[in-house]
């Protein structure tokens, strides 16, 4: 006999601060994530009640949802060097066994340049593949031409994802990089950066199994 499956819960994260662009920010990724039916509501002391379904989202543990609710998601291409070099900061990488990356201050292409980004997850390849806009892309070939031979670093947060030989200026303005040995996953990655960055400090202070609030009308949902 097959067991039935368990019976769907509201689950609610309790966000602070809140804000209606926050709110906005955070729907944006839960659609992205294709998490439907999910409620973002404004509550007291300025936070933020975020409700999901627990049937919406089987596939998709804690760590990537809180994640998903809270990273600042700051996105930025760099030149970099596996050497400390006077000028580059040191950034640790995504992968807990790697040496440490060395990057420059300021990045040539960042959020604002992003026109499009999607997940490449199956059992082979665990990757992301963003695709700029037309300025971004003219940054990226121009940047590029300038590093053939050296380094360049794909870095969210502080962390750098991937670093990757330049052999050519890249023309076509997309850019494939890996996304494994990081917790937030591509499919995670993918949600934060489509749906927009957040401002530093937004946090999770709690969360519950139901809603707060049922009857609320809700600040935004991701459907």
């Amino acid at each position: 006999m097959v067991p039935a499956p368990a019976a769907a819960q509201t689950y609610t994260s309790i966000i602070e601060p809140g804000s209606p662009e926050i709110a906005q920010t955070i729907c944006a990724r839960l659609r992205t994530l294709d998490l439907p039916n999910a409620r973002v509501l404004p509550i007291a002391g300025g936070r933020l009640a975020v409700e999901t379904n627990t049937a919406d989202h089987p596939n998709i543990n804690g760590a990537t949802l809180a994640a998903v609710l809270t990273q600042p998601g700051v996105f930025g291409l760099h030149a970099a060097s596996e050497r400390p070099v006077e000028g580059l900061e040191e950034r640790r990488p995504a992968h807990a066994d790697a040496a440490s990356v060395f990057v420059a201050p300021d990045a040539f292409v960042t959020n604002a340049d992003l026109a499009g980004v999607q997940a490449v997850a199956n059992q082979t390849d665990r990757a992301v593949v963003v695709v700029l806009s037309g300025q971004g892309s003219q940054r990226l070939q121009g940047s590029s031409a300038t590093l053939v031979g050296r380094h360049l670093a794909v870095v969210v947060d502080d962390v750098v994802w991937d670093l990757q030989t330049v052999d050519a200026p890249i023309a076509d303005g997309r850019l494939r990089f890996s996304a494994s040995g990081a917790d937030l996953g591509p499919v995670g990655l993918v949600a934060v950066l489509a749906g927009g960055p957040l401002p530093d400090g937004v946090h999770i202070v709690g969360s519950q199994l139901g809603s707060e609030d049922p009857g609320a009308v809700p600040t935004c949902t991701s459907n």
